[in-house]
């Protein structure tokens, strides 16, 4: 996966701004001597706090290491062409490179809104379902949708202070492989076949969307 670089040292524009932000006092130690010396280091905190919360938000903005699209919307999606094609296989229809483009087509376009005007889907994009190496193992595709609409309630338990929230995930980590995952989530307190952690989910896309829009705004001002 590509990744940022960089390359430069954040303590390098500070000193450029003032090496009193950095080592008070430096200035006026003669060279070639040693001495004690303390940093500003409230300020640094502080600095290093700012950054990483800019830092994080424009990563954010910038869809890295990957937009939600790419862990719950595209992989549900996924997972309802897996569930359509092995349907139609049990009930012994017959499937072509066509059929299958037709199936991927019909969902790739509902999901993207082409109905409602908000992107249109061409005809070679249905073929995409062709070299996505998901397809060509077990149907497994679900859980990369289901994992983290749990992760994202328990999340918002745990954020939130509910009470007995860390404890229950704890216990879930602890739980390792002992028993079928959906009932070791669900006595974690998470139910999947409940809507909750799914409305968690997208509760999360819509806050994201709206710091991307608040950051586009700001960009806008200068």
């Amino acid at each position: 996966m590509a990744a940022p670089s960089f390359p430069q040292p954040m303590s390098v524009p500070l000193a450029a701004i003032s090496q009193e932000l950095l080592l008070p006092g430096l200035q006026g130690i003669p060279a070639e001597t040693v001495t004690a010396a303390i940093p500003n280091t409230r300020f640094i905190e502080s600095y290093m706090v700012g950054l990483n919360h800019e830092m994080a938000r424009e990563l954010l903005f910038r869809e890295y290491p990957t937009d939600m699209r790419g862990t719950y919307f595209r992989q549900a999606m996924f997972a309802e062409f897996e569930r359509d094609v092995h349907a139609k296989v049990d009930k012994g229809e017959a499937l072509s490179g066509g059929a299958l483009s037709k199936i991927y087509g019909d969902i790739l376009r509902r999901y993207h809104g082409q109905a409602q005007g908000i992107v249109t889907i061409d005809d070679v994009d249905t073929v995409e379902w062709a070299y996505i190496p998901h397809f060509y193992n077990s149907f497994y595709v679900y859980q990369y949708a289901t994992s983290i609409a749990a992760s994202s309630l328990f999340a918002d338990g745990v954020l939130k202070n509910q009470p007995g929230a860390r404890e229950r995930y704890l216990g879930l980590l602890r739980s390792g492989g002992s028993d079928d995952p959906y009932e070791l989530v669900k006595r974690a307190g998470v139910d999947l076949a409940s809507p909750a952690p799914y409305q968690s989910i997208a509760a999360r896309m819509d806050r994201i969307m709206d710091e991307i829009e608040a950051i586009r705004a700001r960009q806008a001002k200068h």
